[in-house]
């Protein structure tokens, strides 16, 4: 007796390649995105309201070939042709048109305009699709409608939103750009080698985490606990077939996971004279970032002469290294917290966040105490006293700072740029902003700006647009006892400022 062959239905198939090959369905219109930039698009334009949903690219050449087979794929043809032609689009690394189709529309249209010739591909549900041929306009591009769909509107557009942060060219959704760049950590820098990635140091983290991106456009996010902490936006085009699941992706960067953490060790051994320019939490960051990796025996000898920590010392402020601290002869300064007072601690003493202290006791294979109290040094500080903390109370009473992750691109240059640029009895100003238009709240270490008063709007756009300004910004709002600079002034004057790495 033959037993009957198994067979798929194809309308099954455009569903499940919509909820088995990506997240679900409000990430199509996101693929629609990664398919028009991987076809050469300079620009794409998204419109996802409730609905419909419109994805418009400049520049984009989809191939003819993909439409055919989308069309015999949509067909009422023989299932195995079918099947044949839906396979051919993961060959084109062109499925998201197929998973358009599995959006089940109310009423699909497609145009693509090639080489003057215009290639039009349209269906209403549940109705034979139908193709058709013209002429047309003189750059390439390709217009998709879908009425209908089946999928979360706001979904979408939060995936949207996440998707194409990176991406290589604009992606306008709803009038909004969604292009920028990676914005997190201290420093920035691209890379090419183990992978295409921009990277970022300094970030606040406890491991690393990487975007995985097909042409530019998110394909998934991980995050590797036990290493360095950094943030990366990896590229992936090219290690892996068009057809790859999330899965897949990851699997993909993890034989290069090690070289990417060298890559990234290196650049922060690279910007170790630059951290006297931090504020103390962006200094922690990047301390952390290399005693976690000299922990892993990544660059060790390297990091082990960086001049990582802090010396405050009676004749001024001087920065050592590991293997200095580790050769110290008698007894190592006392360690006093980064964010802490420290006027009445015996000198010299050590500026240690509670992470990098644990850490570099075990690297160094020494105790580090804290700090001693100078107890003479009480009577000078009751005069003060009241001063310091009515100065304290008004810099309390009103908004609370907001948290960083709420700030722009430029408040959050202006905040780093002042508290490299501004400092008090050697030790960095903490610059925080909050929202109002109170004037600048001032108080022993401590800088508040309102993000809605008009000095500090122009400030923020002045020091994005030249970073020597903060030099200007500075002398305004310092308090007689604070101190700017000297390099940020040498900056000013010579009308440049150092790039980052």
């Amino acid at each position: 007796m033959k037993v009957p062959l198994l067979s798929v239905d194809p309308d099954a198939a455009f569903d499940a390649v919509v909820h088995d090959q990506i997240g679900g369905p409000y990430q199509v219109p996101a693929e629609l995105v990664r398919l028009a930039i991987a076809n050469g698009a300079s620009r794409v334009e998204v419109q996802c309201r409730r609905g419909r949903v419109i994805v418009e690219a400049q520049g984009a050449a989809v191939p003819e070939a993909a439409i055919e087979a989308l069309n015999r794929a949509s067909g009422q043809g023989d299932d195995i042709a079918r099947l044949q032609a839906l396979a051919a689009l993961e060959d084109l690394d062109a499925a998201a048109l197929g998973w358009a189709v599995g959006l089940n529309p109310r009423r699909l249209l497609i145009r693509i305009w090639e080489r003057h010739s215009l290639t039009t591909l349209s269906a209403k549900r549940g109705q034979p699709f139908r193709l058709s041929h013209g002429v047309g306009r003189q750059e390439d591009g390709f217009f998709i409608e879908l009425t209908g769909p089946h999928l979360n509107h706001q979904r979408a557009l939060r995936w949207l939103e996440t998707a194409c942060r990176f991406s290589p060219v604009a992606v306008v959704v709803n009038g909004r750009n969604q292009q920028r760049e990676l914005d997190s950590g201290c420093f920035r820098a691209r890379i090419a080698s183990p992978l295409p990635a921009v990277v970022a140091l300094g970030v606040d983290l406890d491991a690393p985490r990487l975007w995985l991106l097909r042409h530019g456009v998110v394909a998934t996010r991980v995050g590797v606990p036990n290493w360095p902490p950094f943030e990366a936006a990896v590229e992936l085009q090219g290690q892996v077939e068009g057809r790859a699941s999330a899965a897949q992706l990851r699997q993909a960067v993890a034989p290069h996971l090690e070289g990417l953490v060298s890559r990234v060790v290196e650049l922060g051994v690279r910007v170790v004279p630059r951290i006297p320019e931090l504020g103390f939490r962006q200094r922690q960051r990047i301390i952390l970032l290399l005693l976690k990796a000299a922990e892993r025996g990544l660059s060790l000898e390297n990091i082990r002469r960086a001049p990582l920590f802090e010396i405050v010392d009676v004749g001024g402020i001087r920065w050592v290294s590991l293997e200095a601290l580790q050769q110290w002869r008698g007894a190592l300064p006392g360690v006093v917290d980064c964010g802490s007072t420290s006027e009445d601690v015996e000198k010299p003493y050590l500026c240690l966040g509670v992470r990098e202290r644990e850490k570099t006791s075990g690297l160094i294979g020494r105790a580090l105490s804290g700090a001693v109290i100078n107890r003479a040094a009480f009577g000078p500080k009751i005069a003060s006293s009241a001063r310091t903390f009515f100065e304290f109370a008004r810099g309390m009473v009103g908004p609370r700072p907001l948290p960083e992750s709420d700030l722009v691109d430029g408040e959050r240059v202006l905040v780093q740029a002042l508290q490299g640029a501004l400092r008090t009895a050697g030790r960095s100003i903490d610059v925080t902003v909050c929202p109002g238009q109170r004037p600048p709240q001032r108080w022993g270490r401590h800088l508040c700006l309102a993000r809605d008063r008009p000095s500090t709007r122009w400030a923020v756009r002045a020091v994005s647009e030249d970073p020597a300004c903060v030099y200007v910004v500075a002398v305004a709002l310092k308090l007689p006892r604070w101190t700017v600079a000297a390099h940020t002034r040498s900056n000013w004057l010579l009308g440049e400022s150092d790039e980052l790495v």
